[in-house]
């Protein structure tokens, strides 16, 4: 029994890791430079090293006061890997916020990639605004540790930038003007 599980963990081996084999945790951030395509350097843990088990969060934003208006089509959006080894595949979860609240959200398992990036899965998306994107992939198979390059891709087609209002929303401007007038109210009080 003993030698059938030692030939089992060395053929396991030769295929290549298995998840939970290291577990880290890194996190990339990048703004956009163009609305519809481009490549952009970031901040973060953008040289470490991936193996399988490990995860990437890849914050993905739109210039400050700004979002992104897209029209259907497909969003392709990957991390760049320094060098093209072997294919992955991964778990992913996204979603895309505006100012932080969801706009589109959801999974994927065992999604295919290929060769020199860690892909958000290609799919084609309803028309939505909004200025960020974060999603986690997390490698589930894999046969070598692969190093981050600091390289950010992402093409959207029929995309285009709208510029965020300074407004208040209504209810936030009707909050402020009952405070106001409360505020009115005491001082007009204590001068009575």
């Amino acid at each position: 029994m003993k030698s059938l599980l030692s030939a089992a963990v060395v053929a396991a081996s030769a295929v290549g890791f298995t998840a939970g084999a290291h577990a880290a945790s890194y996190s990339t951030s990048y703004v956009a430079d163009a609305a519809v395509a481009g490549a952009v350097g970031g901040t973060g843990d953008t040289s470490a090293t991936l193996a399988v088990g490990d995860s990437l969060t890849v914050t993905f934003s739109a210039p400050t006061g700004q979002a992104f208006v897209t029209h259907g089509g497909y969003l392709f959006d990957w991390q760049q890997l320094a060098d093209s080894g072997t294919a992955m595949t991964l778990d992913v979860t996204y979603a895309f916020l505006l100012d932080g609240a969801d706009v589109l959200t959801g999974t994927a398992t065992g999604a295919y990639s290929c060769c020199s990036d860690l892909r958000l899965p290609v799919f084609s998306s309803p028309d939505a605004t909004w200025n960020q994107l974060v999603y986690t992939a997390t490698i589930a198979t894999g046969a070598a540790a692969r190093p981050l390059d600091n390289i950010f891709n992402y093409f959207q087609s029929d995309a285009s930038y709208t510029t965020l209002s300074s407004v208040p929303e209504p209810g936030r401007l009707s909050l402020l003007l009952a405070g106001l007038a409360l505020v009115v109210t005491a001082a007009r009080r204590r001068r009575l």
